[in-house]
């Protein structure tokens, strides 16, 4: 009886949302920081190298940073080559999914390699691939104590989370802001790039359901964002590269 007085409490009670949550921060703030700090994988420490990745790959498919992007295992990452065993795309499989059982973004590679998601997604990879040897199957894609090869273990959903925000905030992005909303900035500038509310929707695995979207709080230039091209790839438009 008591769960159902507060449950019924909870429908029955109206939030007005405020003003920042009406709002959303552009991602070209983000992208810039990556250009500036982040820009040649080869060179990045492997710890930084991470970093990148976890925010290239939140930014382009705009999955939840805890429950999806700190829940992703390594064996879920399946790489796509063309006949010239150049690679083409990267398909990820997100379990345990709040959407349904399994939900799958596949990527494609753009021709800036330094702001590539799958590009660089694929260098962490061999970057790591010594530190998997001894991991369980089922580790994630991410790892806590990268640096210390004694203790690498997988991560922790909540400790994405927190690397996001921190991203986020060393980028200049807005203090009141959480890791959550980098799904909405993304999504946001999607539709800024000419893709449509609906491809974004089936992108992202969300409801097709009619939405609105926030609303950008910044007027810079745009810079590389994902851009719809098929039903199951989005791409980094190449002609924002700088």
């Amino acid at each position: 009886k008591v769960l159902a007085f507060f449950a019924a409490k909870r429908r029955k009670t109206i939030n007005i949302p405020k003003p920042h949550q009406l709002q959303t921060w552009n991602t070209d703030i983000l992208v810039q920081y990556i250009r500036k700090h982040w820009l040649q994988n080869n060179i990045l420490p492997i710890e930084t190298l991470q970093q990148k990745t976890v925010a290239l790959l939140c930014l382009a498919t705009m999955a939840r940073p805890r429950s999806d992007m700190g829940r992703l295992q390594h064996r879920d990452v399946g790489f796509q080559y063309g006949n010239d065993q150049q690679l083409e795309s990267v398909t990820l499989h997100f379990r345990e999914a709040k959407e349904t059982q399994v939900k799958s973004v596949t990527l494609g590679v753009i021709q800036d390699k330094t702001i590539c998601p799958v590009n660089t997604l694929q260098d962490f990879i061999e970057k790591t691939k010594a530190l998997r040897e001894t991991l369980p199957e089922e580790h994630t894609l991410f790892l806590g104590y990268i640096t210390d090869t004694t203790k690498v273990a997988s991560i922790r959903p909540n400790t994405l989370a927190e690397w996001i925000k921190d991203i986020m905030y060393k980028a200049g992005v807005a203090t009141h802001f959480k890791a959550h909303s980098i799904r909405s900035a993304a999504s946001t500038k999607a539709v800024e790039k000419g893709n449509t509310i609906q491809n974004v929707k089936k992108h992202a695995n969300w409801s097709l359901k009619p939405t609105r979207l926030k609303t950008s709080t910044t007027d810079q230039q745009p810079l590389p964002l994902p851009v719809h091209r098929s039903p199951t790839q989005f791409f980094l438009r190449k002609t924002l590269s700088h």
